[in-house]
């Protein structure tokens, strides 16, 4: 179990929406109210899945693509329903190994406010992605996944105007699946539980609107 003293903020966004950007300005405000912060980068736990890339190479679910003079790996799971079922269940799996592992590292530290990058809502979009299930963002695996996060936690997405990001990461687009990604993305914005903070003006803007809703947000904890 976490931290009782601890918030969690859950920041998530599709390539080139600025989030890195307002995360690191976010601590920043944070610590000027004197408030202690930890960054944690949470997208990939691949202990229990890292041999299923390999295999997926070799039985040619995963290709190797170029893009922009670079090799990358896409994976093509959802030729494969047997496959995506199980390749859901362990990257679940090492989800929650990567849960426990952040506990450890939290343990011997007071933290007020943990920034956690690219985590739960990240790691669906890219099932989702690469099962090509929608389903993943909502129903009964959401709700598994879903658990993983701390209950003190919020979640923010970061989104932005679609030239904007093309101007930051001209590389995204090239991507075959990244209109899809939108797509995922749009429908997660629209949970109740989600707050979406627009990034198309000042980072200033962005970060004083999600450190607004935190401070409202975060005041039953601390009273």
């Amino acid at each position: 179990m976490l931290l009782a003293a601890t918030q969690f903020l859950v920041v998530s966004g599709i390539d080139g929406c600025g989030k890195t950007t307002v995360i690191d300005e976010l601590r920043r405000r944070l610590e000027r109210e004197g408030v202690t912060t930890r960054y944690e980068w949470l997208r990939y736990n691949h202990r229990l899945v890292r041999p299923i890339h390999g295999l997926s190479r070799l039985i040619g679910l995963s290709r190797r693509r170029c893009i922009d003079g670079q090799y990358v790996w896409r994976h093509e799971f959802y030729r494969s329903g047997l496959f995506s079922s199980f390749y859901i269940l362990l990257t679940w799996l090492d989800a929650w190994l990567g849960r426990l592992m952040l506990t450890a590292r939290l343990l011997p530290r007071k933290v007020d406010v943990v920034v956690c990058d690219r985590w739960v809502p990240d790691i669906l979009v890219d099932l989702a992605v690469d099962t090509r299930r929608r389903r993943l963002l909502g129903g009964a695996w959401y709700a598994r996944f879903m658990r993983i996060v701390p209950p003190a936690s919020r979640q923010y997405l970061v989104v932005r105007d679609a030239r904007r990001i093309v101007a930051a990461r001209p590389d995204v687009v090239r991507d075959t699946s990244h209109s899809f990604r939108e797509r995922l993305y749009r429908g997660f914005g629209r949970r109740a539980s989600v707050v979406v903070v627009r990034n198309n003006g000042t980072v200033d803007a962005a970060v004083e609107a999600i450190f607004r809703d935190w401070k409202a947000w975060a005041s039953p904890f601390s009273s």
